[in-house]
């Protein structure tokens, strides 16, 4: 480390040097400076690093309050600093309500500085668990909230969009592990890059019921299944809230990642008008359906259940199937501004928006309700009718072998000619295979070939008669089968 020097700097100014040269008993190399100061009681200092090879100076993240006559460390127990290469951070916020965590860290962790580049609006308001600060006009922020933490997740309102830059020193995981304490908890995302839900939260051993929710998205994880929910990936700046039915501590695994730029997400689906915006609410609360229709569970990977408040949409979830109970389950995230009282209703719509049954089940909306499970979901049952409707169970459909290894066979019978088309989509749904085939009235034989396919859980998607069946088939795994007549 010849020519190598370290210099202490309060403020801009340089208040000591060291250089290279001494060793300890260790045979580690090591710098020593002598800081000056006229402040008695001391001062925040921190520090630079020349290279001379590289002929570039580099800042230290660790800074020290130096107070005049004591000693930091000694050539046996060394005070260590370290350099981190500075990256960029990235994030976009709508006006309105914004769940925020921080994956950086600086040398100061104030409010004021971390959110300081921030264009603000008198009442801006920020907050975690337990505090809060509002902004004030020629003020900055007040309030019970003074410092941010990778650790922790915020919910911030902003009176306008902003867009939030900065160059910071990344954190890491296995410097911010997270207390996760019975029941809710508000949890950051100090990692450089997204995570999928299993293994950002394997250090909980989580059990049946544990949830995590984000400001759009959730799961629930159960037993001798995993993670359930529209929620599979934990993003960087992105805030969460958990609910743990036992005492954990949680580290996520560092994947070396730089950190995103996150951008707003709102629900939307082609063809409709259905939008919600997040930002618009304070609080959400969740609520898993199953709807039913004269005793048949009714459901596919199109259609939705909507949650309303009077005549305003608040919420909306796709249908999703739960192979341990072979039904079509709807998370229905639902948003509110009341932290309690407001009564929620549901409505279910098929994937043509032509169909709708309004349900009279309902709930009382609470801040971070859980009511039901996709073991045990609420159930919509009591309905009236708007819109074209026709159910219809006169055609049938078996799959066999299921499992298979190569060839499916299907059995259908109708009671006249049909044109039916044969659609297979793999667990993202993304489509694998299309086939249509006109079929005579009675019963009728095909075979579909799967031998190209890998291994793992297909959805089928069968059209006749505008009528729908959907079925779960699996190539090579133990069956889980699922016949749901559906709308038409």
């Amino acid at each position: 480390m010849n020519g190598w020097k370290i210099a202490a700097f309060s403020n801009d100014e340089i208040r000591g040097v060291g250089k290279s040269g001494l060793t300890n008993s260790n045979g580690e190399e090591y710098f020593m400076i002598n800081c000056f100061g006229n402040n008695e009681t001391g001062e925040d200092m921190h520090f630079q690093f020349y290279v001379p090879e590289a002929d570039s100076i580099y800042n230290l993240f660790e800074s020290f309050k130096i107070i005049p006559n004591t000693v930091l460390g000694d050539p046996d127990s060394l005070i260590i600093l370290n350099y981190h290469a500075q990256i960029g951070v990235s994030k976009t916020f709508p006006p309105g309500w914004s769940w925020l965590s921080i994956n950086f860290q600086q040398q100061d962790m104030s409010i004021q500085n971390i959110l300081g580049n921030l264009y603000l609006r008198e009442g801006d308001y920020i907050k975690n668990h337990s505090k809060s600060s509002m902004f004030f006009n020629n003020h900055g922020w007040f309030g019970s909230l003074e410092t941010i933490s990778p650790a922790e997740s915020y919910r911030i309102y902003l009176g306008g969009p902003n867009e939030y830059k900065l160059a910071a020193y990344p954190a890491y995981p296995e410097d911010f592990p997270i207390t996760v304490n019975i029941g809710w908890n508000w949890i950051g995302f100090p990692s450089r890059g997204p995570i999928d839900i299993t293994s950002a939260l394997s250090t909980l051993s989580p059990i049946e019921g544990d949830m995590i929710s984000s400001q759009n998205n959730s799961s629930t994880f159960y037993d001798g299944y995993g993670w359930y929910g529209d929620l599979t990936t934990l993003y960087p700046l992105e805030g969460y809230i958990l609910k743990s039915s036992h005492s954990a501590t949680l580290i996520y695994p560092d994947t070396g990642q730089i950190p995103l730029a996150i951008q707003e997400q709102k629900f939307s689906q082609t063809g409709n008008q259905w939008q919600i915006d997040p930002a618009d609410y304070q609080y959400t609360g969740q609520v898993t359906v199953i709807v039913n229709k004269d005793n048949y569970s009714l459901g596919s990977a199109g259609n939705v259940v909507l949650a309303y408040v009077g005549d305003e949409l608040r919420g909306i979830a796709l249908g999703q199937y739960f192979l341990p109970s072979s039904h079509w389950i709807y998370d229905v995230m639902i948003y509110s501004n009341d932290a309690n009282g407001e009564q929620v209703r549901f409505k279910y719509c098929n994937n043509d928006n032509e169909i709708w049954l309004n349900y009279t089940e309902h709930v009382t909306f609470e801040s971070d309700m859980i009511v039901g499970s996709a073991r045990d979901p609420f159930e919509l049952k009591d309905y009236s009718v708007s819109g074209r409707y026709h159910f219809d169970l006169e055609s049938s459909l078996v799959l066999y072998p299921n499992p298979t290894s190569g060839v499916l066979n299907i059995e259908v019978s109708s009671p006249n000619m049909v044109s039916e088309v044969i659609g297979i989509y793999d667990s993202r749904g993304a489509q694998v295979l299309k086939k249509t085939v006109v079929l005579t009235a009675g019963q009728a034989y095909l075979q579909l070939d799967l031998r190209n396919l890998d291994s793992g859980i297909y959805y089928t998607s069968l059209e006749m008669n505008k009528s729908q069946w959907h079925s779960i088939i699996l190539t090579e795994w133990t069956c889980y089968k699922m016949m749901d007549a559906e709308l038409s």
